[in-house]
């Protein structure tokens, strides 16, 4: 009887365990999707700012938009910035817009951003590695 009792006993704690081991999998997978939901709809902000701006919408965000004739050009981290677009301005930078970049100007984000009252937020991501888009999707 007692020994029928431990072996129950055990049975339970292994199943136990083995539904904790799945229970965490599970999470982990979710939070992974979760995190991948997130990119790719930052990506779709990012294609609409494009795309409203007259810029091209491909996989380089450094590429310029040509205005007068060709004359000049501007890119859209320039955009942004100009247009106090705070959250555009830490998307375009995760997806690999160049904050040194200069327009026909000479101008660069930062110059754009002088004046401006810019959050906290966004100086503290203007520092940070690209890997921090879950603080930044929140803005």
């Amino acid at each position: 009887m007692v020994q029928e009792d431990c072996d129950s006993t055990a049975v339970h704690v292994d199943r136990s365990a083995q539904a904790m081991k799945l229970q965490k999998a599970h999470t982990e997978r979710m939070r992974r999707e979760s995190w991948l939901l997130k990119a790719i709809a930052a990506k779709l902000q990012v294609d609409r700012f494009l795309v409203k701006h007259g810029f091209r919408v491909n996989d380089d965000v450094n590429k310029p938009k040509k205005t007068a004739f060709g004359l000049r050009c501007t890119y859209p981290l320039h955009t942004a910035a100009r247009s106090q677009d705070w959250h555009m301005v830490c998307l375009l930078l995760y997806f690999g817009a160049n904050p040194l970049q200069r327009d026909s100007r000479g101008r660069t984000m930062f110059t754009y951003m002088e004046g401006h009252c810019v959050p906290e937020e966004v100086r503290r991501f203007i520092g940070q590695p690209q890997s921090a888009l879950p603080d930044f999707i929140k803005l």
